[in-house]
């Protein structure tokens, strides 16, 4: 059975949220950030490493401090190693996390 939802302590609050509502997840200072598909923001103490674990297929780590879902990837530009999200947002994908990446995006989903 495929998890659905995610059940995160965010500011003071459990929550549960669907997983396809995740656009993607940033790192920074100990906090990560969820940014939900309806712009919301949502706050969570852990680490990537710690909730990676906890995510489905289609979310992807492409650096040290992001998360994707693949769901939301609107293009890949091989030369520059840059993601565009149908949000408009670009991230760059590590050089340590290309050989993963794209055979993510090769794999019969």
């Amino acid at each position: 059975m495929r998890k659905k939802t995610l059940l995160l302590e965010c500011q003071k609050q459990i929550q549960r949220i669907k997983l396809k509502d995740i656009c993607y997840l940033h790192y920074q200072d100990g906090i990560i950030s969820f940014y939900m598909v309806d712009n919301r923001r949502l706050l969570h103490c852990n680490t990537l490493k710690g909730l990676e674990n906890k995510l489905t297929n289609n979310f992807v780590r492409i650096s040290r401090n992001i998360i994707i879902n693949l769901n939301y990837l609107s293009a890949y530009f091989k030369s520059s190693h840059k993601v565009t999200l149908v949000t408009g947002k670009e991230f760059t994908v590590s050089r340590r996390n290309v050989a993963h990446f794209t055979s993510t995006l090769t794999l019969d989903r």
